[in-house]
């Protein structure tokens, strides 16, 4: 489909019906918070900006009233080129390019109910183990073993779906899933610690000694623990590391997720290629 016209005005049109397959080169180092900005260009390479001029104009279906989009991965915006990409600069000269914009921008609903949310409820289920009496190892165990394996196969299944599955590095909802993955291991291994110091301290002696601590006129005075008493009275209270811990976990979790959510920088380098 083609076709020439010469107008009453001395412009020559030339029309033609074509079919592009635009290819753009994405960074998914920041998934799924990436955006991509598509930039389209033509022009001539041949005539430079002072013999050949471009302009263009796009039509958007999607402000039509009955458009039906595709459930896709990305809001789709078209723009107008900007004014940097109006011109193309080469050795040989300046030349004159017109085209349009894509920017296309990932929708996080669908991560946030598939991985987001059930990785935060792992976690919060594993501080639960702090509340379970130690001795009590099947129960509480088996709790902290679950939630690993659980989020160890959430993490490879991200992992195998992601766009950037073959990259070495890791993106933006890896580095989430493994932030619960230390988490939830950092919760075995308290409970280790403590298990550790119920069954491998030392017995108590038959008998305790009393000692009094008396100044010179015969009063008692007040003595600081020594750093071998106050050990010895933490091997004789081991639920104390799970006093801190259900402080410590959630205060360090929630931190971590102000700082995800709210102050981290996910711009994504854009490599375009059209």
């Amino acid at each position: 489909m083609a076709g020439l016209r010469i107008t009453m005005g001395k412009e020559v049109k030339y029309d033609i019906k074509v079919t592009i397959a635009i290819s753009c080169q994405m960074d998914f180092s920041q998934y799924p918070f990436d955006s991509h900005l598509c930039t389209f260009q033509v022009g001539s390479y041949f005539y430079d900006k002072n013999s050949v001029t471009c302009t263009s104009e796009y039509f958007d279906p999607t402000r039509e009233s009955d458009f039906l989009e595709r459930n896709l991965q990305h809001s789709v915006e078209f723009r107008n080129l900007s004014a940097e990409k109006s011109e193309v600069r080469l050795t040989s000269g300046n030349y004159a390019a017109c085209g349009f914009e894509i920017k296309l921008v990932r929708k996080h609903e669908p991560l946030m109910y598939q991985v987001y949310i059930p990785c935060v409820l792992f976690v919060t289920v594993s501080w639960i183990s702090f509340i379970i009496d130690p001795k009590v190892v099947p129960g509480r165990m088996s709790l902290l073993s679950i939630l690993f394996l659980v989020i160890i196969n959430v993490f490879n299944n991200v992992r195998s779906n992601a766009p950037s599955s073959a990259s070495s590095r890791l993106n933006a909802i890896d580095k989430f899933i493994m932030t619960c993955i230390f988490s939830i291991f950092s919760a075995i291994i308290e409970y280790a610690i403590v298990l550790s110091i119920l069954w491998l301290r030392p017995e108590k002696p038959p008998g305790e000694t009393v000692y009094r601590f008396e100044n010179t006129n015969g009063e008692n005075a007040e003595v600081k623990p020594s750093l071998k008493a106050r050990m010895a009275w933490v091997l004789e209270h081991p639920r104390v590391f799970d006093a801190f811990s259900i402080i410590i976990f959630p205060t360090f979790f929630f931190f971590f997720n102000i700082h995800y959510w709210f102050f981290a920088n996910y711009q994504s380098s854009q490599i375009l290629t059209m």
